[in-house]
């Protein structure tokens, strides 16, 4: 029996609640809620029930765009993720539909009760996450910048339509990052996106050039962090604060994110995937560690 036959079959002999939650992405909502929660000091605001209810919407949200997703891409999982909980057969896809649509009523709903502004903000991104899960994932680059661009906006949540300087420094770091981590990810997906004929960066513009992309983005992600202090006017004491933080905490994962995708382009066909999943993984790290940074500049 063959590894991903393995996690397959475990797949299937867990409940549905761990299986819902796996369809979900459990991780990346509550790094949207912390995102939410992160927004709320760079406002400089107080922790009231409107925090609260953005960062369960923004899990909510992410968990249906997720769920939304792997419904969509069935066929390309079954290649690229064989375990995950609908091609392993742990989820019927019935059921995954029926979760994806009341996660994104749900969270349409308290936006809502939060306010029109950010109700509007929602609706937003539960429109764009509609739209890039059937259309823009076949465009290279608009792809990866509307999942960067949905990643930013829990950042926005407080004070919204008019958020501060550095909300809006913070979201530019997001973004940059997470469109570096999902062109890590095309490369990572590249096979089964092959096999299922989507137009990833790698396919349509050839490795060469996707490389070379990806070392814009990691130059731009890293310049826009050491600059988040310059945007966002702080003071001396919190800007220190915050360049040691990322020396420390962040600038450690990202190159050794970098390293490992240096590794996988010179690694044999078979190891390849291997690389490109932990270097995106490094990223994401990469990010709450970037989180972690701002707390403390702004604590």
């Amino acid at each position: 029996m063959t590894g991903d036959e393995r996690l397959m079959n475990r797949e299937k002999k867990r409940g549905v609640l761990f299986s819902l939650l796996a369809l979900s992405r459990l991780g990346n909502g509550l790094v949207a809620s912390a995102a939410v929660l992160l927004g709320l000091f760079f406002a400089k605001g107080s922790l009231t029930l409107n925090t609260v209810t953005g960062m369960i919407a923004y899990l909510l949200l992410v968990s249906a765009g997720n769920a939304d997703n792997d419904l969509l891409d069935l066929e390309t999982d079954r290649i690229n993720q064989p375990a995950r909980p609908l091609p392993s057969g742990a989820l019927s896809t019935k059921t995954a539909a029926l979760f994806a649509a009341g996660t994104t009523a749900a969270a349409l709903l308290l936006g809502w009760l939060a306010s029109l502004e950010q109700f509007a903000l929602l609706l937003a991104a539960a429109l764009l996450l509609f739209l890039y899960n059937r259309r823009l994932k076949n465009f290279p680059r608009a792809g990866n910048y509307t999942v960067a661009l949905l990643s930013a906006s829990p950042l926005l949540w407080h004070s919204w339509p008019h958020p501060a300087r550095a909300q809006w420094a913070a979201a530019l770091v997001a973004l940059l990052l997470t469109s570096l981590r999902e062109l890590i990810k095309d490369f990572e997906d590249r096979s089964g996106d092959l096999a299922a004929g989507r137009r990833s960066l790698p396919i349509t513009a050839g490795e060469r050039a996707a490389v070379q992309t990806l070392a814009m983005r990691f130059s731009a992600s890293y310049g826009a962090a050491i600059a988040v202090p310059l945007i966002a006017s702080w003071g001396v004491l919190p800007a220190v604060r915050y360049w040691c933080a990322l020396l420390l905490l962040a600038t450690p994962l990202l190159i050794s994110a970098l390293l490992l995708a240096k590794k996988a382009l010179h690694s044999p066909a078979e190891e390849q995937r291997t690389h490109w999943s932990e270097s995106q993984k490094r990223i994401k790290w990469a990010m709450v560690a970037g989180m972690g940074a701002l707390f403390l500049a702004t604590f």
